[in-house]
Parts: C-alpha cells; sequence; structure tokens
C-alpha cells in the first residue's frame, strides 16, 4: 500500500491534535465525569473513526477501509469488558471521580510504548506447586 506522506503526516498530527484536545477540554479541570459528557465524547469519537475510515476509502482502497471497520468494530466491542476491570481497579485502589479522566489518559499514552516492546510470558512452576507467569519486556 503506497500512502502518501502527507496523508501519514496529518493523520499523525490528528492523533495528537485529539490528544491535545482531550486534555484541554477534560483535563483541564478536573471532575467526575458524568453519563451525558460521556456520550458526547463516544458520540464525538465514533464520528472521528467514521470519517478515518472514510478516508482510507478515499485516500487507500474499499478493501482496506473495510478492513479498517471491522477491526474498528471488533476492538470497541472488545473494550466493553475493559470498563468492568477500570471499575473494579478504581474502587480496589479509591481512585476519586475527578481523578479517573487522567489515570485512563496516563494509561493509554503509556500503553503506546507497547508498540516498542513485546512482552513474553514463560510458566513457572512455583514452590508450592502453583503456576506462575514471569513477563519480561524484550525490544522489538
Amino acid at each position: 500500500m503506497n500512502v502518501p506522506l502527507w496523508v501519514w503526516v496529518v493523520t499523525i498530527l490528528a492523533v495528537i491534535g485529539l490528544f491535545a484536545l482531550d486534555l484541554i477540554l477534560v483535563d483541564r479541570r478536573p471532575h467526575a465525569v458524568g453519563v451525558l459528557e460521556s456520550a458526547r465524547w463516544v458520540v464525538f469519537y465514533v464520528v472521528a473513526a467514521v470519517l478515518f475510515g472514510v478516508g482510507m476509502g478515499v485516500f487507500s482502497t474499499g478493501a482496506k477501509a473495510k478492513e479498517f471497520f471491522a477491526g474498528y468494530l471488533t476492538e470497541y466491542s472488545l473494550s466493553v469488558d475493559n470498563l468492568f476491570v477500570f471499575i473494579v481497579v478504581f474502587r480496589y485502589f479509591g481512585v476519586a471521580g475527578e481523578n479517573q479522566h487522567r489515570v485512563l489518559f496516563l494509561g493509554i499514552l503509556g500503553g503506546g510504548g507497547r508498540e516498542h516492546y513485546r512482552i513474553d510470558e514463560a510458566e513457572v512452576d512455583d514452590v508450592d506447586g502453583d503456576l506462575g507467569i514471569v513477563a519480561t519486556l524484550q525490544r522489538a
């Protein structure tokens, strides 16, 4: 797939712009995010994903756009279970509602580092016979 350099530059700047927008509009005044505000942000980001997918169709092929939408819908549906994990973790550590957005945002930024590292898991028998998992970071 031959994508012009300017398309990559615009895409990267748009992602950086979305992060900046999120920091400026939501994180500048820490507050507990309500249902209505959450719904607005969901609609905003879904529209952004649809526009990106349409752009994939325009600047690439229809097949690549279909692949993007299939992947987006799959990842979106799989991310719902993360909400329950967030609730459990936030309650366990006592993260106040006004700090939850910042914690999630930093987690997203930190997760970007996973592209540069691969996590290998090795099975290790514990002294008691329990199965333990050891994760090592290796440069990809």
